[in-house]
């Protein structure tokens, strides 16, 4: 069998103290320090998530708005256009009607100036008649 001595007694007795030691001096000072780095850590992981989460809603808002800003732009595209091509009509429509007023006005006046010069025409058309007729038939 085995045989106890005092020798071994001892080695067990160094052993537990020395094990004590070592968990009081080492082991738990590295595993609060462990702890402590862990901690640290998912703290940061965390604040970085928490970073993230804003970054990501305010990117969400900023492309909101792009968005908004860009239908406000196409809208009021639209509506320019629509105001151009409104006074475009405008402006062609009194065009067509000055120029239609000063077509009149010419074909009243060229009216008038046949009217004025049909006597004189007649006039001349009877002398020149007259003349024909007696270059034609002399008396």
């Amino acid at each position: 069998m085995l045989d106890l001595d005092y020798s071994l007694l001892v080695t067990i007795v160094l052993f537990l103290v020395l094990m004590a030691g070592l968990n009081k001096h080492l082991f738990k000072p590295v595993s609060e320090l462990l702890a402590q780095r862990k901690r640290q850590t998912q703290g940061r992981l965390d604040r970085a998530s928490e970073i993230e989460r804003e970054v990501e809603a305010k990117l969400q808002r900023y492309e909101e708005k792009l968005q908004e800003a860009r239908v406000e732009i196409a809208a009021l595209h639209n509506r320019l256009r629509a105001e151009a091509e409104e006074s475009r009509e405008e402006i062609l429509a009194q065009a067509r009607a000055e120029a239609a007023e000063a077509v009149n006005r010419a074909k009243g006046e060229l009216q008038a100036e046949v009217e004025r010069l049909k006597p004189t025409l007649r006039s001349s058309v009877e002398d020149f008649s007259g003349l024909i007729s007696n270059r034609l038939y002399p008396s």
